[in-house]
């Protein structure tokens, strides 16, 4: 089952994107909804563990970062400098490599 783990990483991701959006725009809903996710990620993890070995799990959540610059990009306007799309490219890289 692919669902958890994927769900592991966007959970998180997600979370921490809100939670810079709730100090730009201290809404407490953006607050609510990082608890929620930062909540769910663990979860989410623990179901991946139980279909995935521990490495593949831990090696897959290097994709928040990847995921996180990407959303800062879409939600906060954030801009993603040559230097960061090379860490993005290598985590990626290093991901699949790892996993095949």
């Amino acid at each position: 089952m692919l669902l958890p783990l994927v769900l592991a990483i966007v959970t998180t991701a997600g979370a921490q994107v809100l939670y810079r959006l709730f100090f730009l725009r201290r809404k407490k809903r953006y607050l609510l909804a990082t608890i929620g996710l930062f909540c769910l990620a663990p979860a989410m993890s623990y179901i991946a563990l139980q279909h995935w070995s521990l490495s593949t799990v831990y090696m897959a959540t290097g994709l928040t970062y990847a995921l996180v610059l990407i959303l800062a990009k879409v939600v906060l306007g954030e801009t993603i400098s040559r230097r960061k799309m090379l860490a993005m490219l290598l985590i990626v890289g290093g991901v699949v490599i790892f996993n095949l």
